[in-house]
């Protein structure tokens, strides 16, 4: 049952933000009472620091495991952790990053992520770099900013007469591509 009510919390949280989280909503997608949501967790904010955890922990733990497959592959391991950071900034919507704010308790859920997160994408870059798969000179800590702000700026919402970005496979080899090849013709 406590699976079911993070699934549950996991998919409103990432829908419609903290602020937004309904105690009473959630009980009734789980198919329970609120009380009995409550035996299980004592606040809201238990239930979606939980929620989060439990979601963020599966995120950061796939990116690890891809930036540490040996033998190991640059190139693939880096779309790899792209993808994965695609599909999780894709499916949270504005609420849940604005509320981040307002909430310090998942706002250092996130960061303790990030961290873990900009670790694994590092490590895969100056894999890259050492086999020489990734030009010489690269800055690990600014091609993994810049990676990560490319792939936020195109997963967020679009602004009025902004095309969608392209099918994910696409946008993030246009990603890689542009940030390890440069845009100048040698």
């Amino acid at each position: 049952m406590r699976d079911q009510i993070l699934d549950h919390a996991e998919s409103q949280l990432l829908k419609y933000g903290y602020k937004a989280f309904r105690v009473d909503e959630l009980a009734r997608a789980a198919g329970i009472s609120k009380r009995t949501l409550y035996e299980q967790f004592l606040t809201k904010e238990a239930i979606a620091q939980e929620a989060l955890a439990r979601r963020l922990e599966r995120l950061a733990g796939a990116i690890e495991r891809v930036s540490r497959r040996r033998p190991a592959d640059p190139p693939a391991q880096l779309r790899e952790c792209i993808a994965l950071i695609w599909q999780a900034d894709g499916e949270a919507r504005p609420g849940f990053f604005r509320d981040l704010e307002a909430t310090p308790a998942l706002a250092e859920l996130v960061a303790a992520f990030q961290r873990r997160g900009a670790a694994a994408l590092e490590r895969v870059i100056r894999s890259g770099i050492r086999q020489g798969q990734f030009r010489r000179g690269l800055d690990p800590s600014l091609v993994r900013r810049l990676l990560v702000a490319a792939v936020a700026q195109l997963t967020g919402e679009p602004r009025p007469n902004e095309d969608r970005p392209d099918p994910p496979e696409q946008t993030i080899d246009a990603i890689l591509d542009l940030i390890l090849h440069g845009v100048t013709a040698v």
